[in-house]
């Protein structure tokens, strides 16, 4: 199975745990990769199922079903002048800087859900990184702010402050792609999937 680099780290050892433990016969293979090429090679045969953030539609022998819903967070530096509020929205950062990933990735998609309602023009990117653990160092060396899942991994001992965001695309959509055959595999991962609670 597959897994963006967020969830393979986050999620997918707790459902490679559970399926470890009620199917020891069922080997797990995880591969990481962007979303398009999970999808992909779900379609291919390559992987039985991969998890993403987003929603894509049922396609050629591929089902997707949104598991879980994981709430973004503004992550600023310590001492930023947002960093005590108990959550923050558009309005709130008019004028701050964001670091970023590439047009098209996950992350990226993300942010800009997060201002799609925002009628005063766009926000303003200061630096762009393929490295969402990047990003985290970067803001906590005060180069900018940025929008990110709260299961990130890299921000459990960043010294960043992290404030909920409100409003329209406050949090992502986390599916499950799978192959549509019946497999005795496929239905030991929906039992796990739903059987680990995703940590937020």
């Amino acid at each position: 199975m597959g897994g963006i680099e967020t969830l393979a780290a986050a999620f997918l050892p707790d459902v490679v745990a559970r399926m470890a433990a009620t199917h020891p016969d069922i080997a797990v293979r995880v591969t990481v990769a962007q979303t398009s090429t999970l999808h992909a090679q779900v379609k291919d045969g390559t992987l039985d199922a991969a998890l993403f953030f987003g929603t894509r539609p049922h396609d050629d022998g591929v089902r997707c079903g949104v598991i879980a819903h994981a709430p973004l967070m503004l992550i600023v530096p310590p001492g930023h002048r947002l960093a005590a509020r108990a959550s923050a929205g558009h309005d709130d950062v008019a004028h701050e800087r964001f670091l970023v990933t590439a047009p098209g990735c996950a992350y990226r998609r993300m942010f800009e859900a997060a201002f799609r309602s925002r009628v005063d023009g766009e926000p303003v990117i200061a630096g762009q990184s393929d490295s969402v653990a990047a990003i985290v160092r970067m803001v906590e060396r005060g180069l900018g702010c940025a929008i990110v899942p709260r299961m990130v991994p890299a921000l459990a001992d960043a010294r960043v402050a992290m404030v909920p965001w409100h409003g329209e695309g406050a949090t992502v959509p986390v599916s499950l792609a799978w192959r549509a055959r019946a497999s005795s595999a496929i239905t030991a991962l929906h039992e796990a999937v739903a059987a680990v609670e995703m940590q937020h």
